[in-house]
């Protein structure tokens, strides 16, 4: 139990759960971004251990799409079911810190 909530505690794991929870997949450079549009979470090395660490406990799962206009592709990350009920849970757990 204990390594799952080690995972847990990376830089930003949790914030990246509760976005995509909100928004639905998002592409990588999206959470690290620091432009007007941006999420800005965490620097790229720290979300890529993140990314690893909820792969590896079944959170998020990664795809590729291809973006007609640059001809490149965009790596995406999006919940799995199991992590939509953890996201769901975090997000109780801030309802219940942001009381006053």
């Amino acid at each position: 139990m204990s390594d799952g909530l080690e995972k847990l505690e990376r830089t930003g794991t949790l914030r990246v759960l509760v976005a995509l929870a909100d928004q639905g997949p998002l592409y990588v450079t999206k959470i690290i971004g620091k432009g007007r549009d941006d999420l800005g979470i965490a620097t790229q090395n720290a979300i890529q251990l993140t990314r690893r660490a909820l792969e590896e406990l079944a959170l998020v799962e990664e795809y590729e799409e291809d973006v007609v206009l640059t001809h490149t592709r965009r790596r995406y990350l999006r919940l799995t079911l199991k992590g939509r009920r953890v996201a769901e849970h975090v997000r109780k757990i801030a309802e219940i810190l942001s009381e006053t």
